[in-house]
């Protein structure tokens, strides 16, 4: 099994969610920061426009496969994923992972109402959970500086950035020098789910390939274009890579 994936100019780690937390917990006995995201299919359609995200998501440490299009993507050039990962249940299983090392966090992103139920719910959760601090991700730009200066006061081992691709990666790539903390991970929507604002898809559908059926039903109007235009054209190019017989990884 190749461990990396080179799918539409984006460079992937091909391993299973347990090798995946293997990395991460060698991460944080490093004396070096390190930085972790996800691809699905709508995260290389972005990238396919936007050189900056592009090269900033290449540069991280570790990118985990989401969903059923990279799947399909790997399949193509007879390189296939080596686990259906959903990055929402990776990273939940993360939070469980690390917390019970005694790993502190802090949590940047969301609205403020959600990053305040999010800290509830994992407290909730996890008694012995050290959530360090959290700031909601709406005024990241303009508030930036005091957001890091926040951060460095709470020295927490791992952040987690819940924006949305490609911002939250661009933050951690633009941010993570001026913090002290271990490991930078970007969660998408987790924050919302754990929040309990947006419900995932029943079972059968995510272990099917079709949670994403289920986000279009949950939320029309943001998700429509993103999954009725993008999947196709995500395919169109995954399809077209391999006909032209593509490199798997970059040389």
């Amino acid at each position: 099994m190749n461990e990396r994936i080179y799918i539409q100019n984006v460079n992937i780690h091909n391993i299973t969610s347990t090798e995946a937390l293997e990395y991460i917990e060698h991460f944080l006995s490093g004396d070096k920061k390190k930085t972790i995201g996800y691809v699905n299919a709508h995260c290389i359609n972005v990238a396919r426009h936007d050189e900056d995200y592009r090269d900033v998501i290449n540069s991280f440490d570790l990118v985990i496969p989401d969903g059923i299009g990279v799947s399909i993507a790997g399949f193509l050039k007879n390189c296939p994923v080596a686990a259906k990962l959903s990055a929402t249940d990776f990273f939940s299983r993360c939070i469980e992972e690390f917390h019970s090392q005694g790993k502190k966090f802090f949590l940047v992103g969301a609205k403020p109402e959600i990053i305040t139920k999010v800290c509830s719910n994992l407290r909730e959760k996890y008694p012995e959970i050290q959530i360090s601090g959290y700031h909601h991700g709406y005024d990241a730009e303009s508030n930036n500086e005091e957001i890091c200066r926040q951060i460095n006061a709470c020295k927490p081992d791992i952040v987690l950035v819940a924006m949305g691709a490609p911002k939250q990666e661009k933050w951690i790539s633009n941010n993570k020098d001026k913090i002290d903390a271990k490991v930078f991970i970007g969660v998408g929507g987790l924050f919302d789910f754990i929040a309990g604002a947006n419900k995932r898809a029943p079972i059968f559908m995510r272990k099917t390939g079709l949670e994403w059926v289920y986000r279009i039903y949950q939320e029309p109007k943001r998700m429509w274009k993103r999954y009725i235009l993008g999947n196709p054209k995500f395919l169109y190019y995954a399809v077209l890579e391999t006909m032209k017989g593509y490199r798997k990884s970059p040389k």
